[in-house]
C-alpha cells in the first residue's frame, strides 16, 4: 500500500485540494502498481470536521472529508482495502489553544504541534469526542491504525506519563479500536510502533514489550487479529518483537 498525508499543502502533490476525478486517478494508479491497500492520515489540527472547532466551518474541510469518503467506496470497487490512521492525542489547533492545561510535554509541542496529555483532567473525554466525530466519516475503512507519536504522545511527570507509557498507549489502542468497532464491526486494527525504539533510547525507558503484552491482554483470544506495523529500516524498526509475542 501507499500512505497519504493529507495536510502538508504542497500544491498538486498532497491531496487536500484533490477533486473526485483526481482521487479516482490516484486509486487507479495504485491498482496498476499492483498495490492492494490505500492508507490515509488527515492532519486534523486544521482539517477537522469536529463541531467544536471553528475549522469545521471551512468549506475545504467538508470537501476533503466528502472526497475521502467517496474515495473509500471507489477503492473498494477497485478491490483495494483502506486503512484509516489516527493519532488520538493530536487536536484541532484552536481547541488545543483554549486548553493550555492539557498541553503535552513532548518535543513535538515545542515545534508547535497541538498534542495533549491524555492523563490531563478532561483530556481523555475530549480525545474520544473529537475522534468519534472523525471516525463517523470514514467508518467504511477496513482497518483503523493508531499512531501514538505522529506527532502526539506525552512524557510529563505531573500526570504520570513518563513511567507509564505502555499502559497509556495500550489503553488508547483498546478504547479507540472499540469505538471504531461500534461503527464498523468488521474492522481490523493496527498499531504503529514508530518511533518507540527512539523514545526508549532517548528516555532510557523500555516499554515496547509491555505495550504489546498489554494490547494482547486487552484483546484476549482475539489478539491474532491485531497487526503491529513498523518501518523497514532495520531489525529494530521492524515489528519482529511483536511477531514473537
Amino acid at each position: 500500500g501507499e500512505y497519504l498525508n493529507i495536510g502538508y499543502n504542497f500544491k498538486d502533490i498532497t491531496p487536500h485540494e484533490w477533486n473526485t476525478e483526481r482521487w479516482h486517478q490516484y486509486i487507479d494508479m495504485l491498482v496498476l502498481a499492483r498495490l492492494n491497500r490505500l492508507y490515509f492520515y488527515i492532519w486534523n489540527d486544521i482539517y477537522t470536521m469536529y463541531p467544536g472547532s471553528e475549522f469545521s466551518r471551512n468549506s475545504l474541510n467538508l470537501q476533503i472529508h466528502e472526497n475521502i469518503r467517496e474515495a473509500i467506496d471507489y477503492a473498494h470497487s477497485r478491490g483495494l482495502d483502506v486503512t484509516y490512521m489516527i493519532c488520538p492525542t493530536y487536536f484541532p489547533a484552536d481547541i488545543w489553544q483554549k486548553h493550555p492545561e492539557m498541553h503535552a510535554e513532548i518535543e513535538y509541542v515545542a515545534h508547535g504541534f497541538p498534542a495533549v496529555c491524555p492523563n490531563a483532567p478532561g483530556a481523555w473525554e475530549m480525545m474520544k469526542d473529537i475522534y468519534r466525530s472523525e471516525m463517523q466519516w470514514f467508518s467504511k475503512s477496513d482497518a483503523l491504525q493508531i499512531w501514538f507519536y505522529d506527532p502526539g504522545g506525552c512524557w510529563c511527570e505531573k500526570n504520570g506519563c513518563r513511567h507509564n507509557q505502555a499502559a497509556i498507549l495500550a489503553r488508547q489502542f483498546n478504547e479507540f479500536s472499540q469505538m471504531f468497532k461500534e461503527l464498523n464491526p468488521a474492522a481490523r486494527f493496527e498499531f504503529n510502533i514508530w518511533p518507540i525504539w527512539l523514545w526508549e533510547h532517548n528516555m532510557k525507558i523500555d516499554y515496547r514489550k509491555d505495550l504489546s503484552l498489554n494490547i494482547k491482554s486487552y484483546f484476549s483470544d482475539q489478539y491474532n487479529s491485531i497487526s503491529a506495523v513498523g518501518a523497514p529500516d532495520n531489525d529494530t524498526t521492524l515489528p519482529l518483537l511483536e511477531k514473537e509475542l
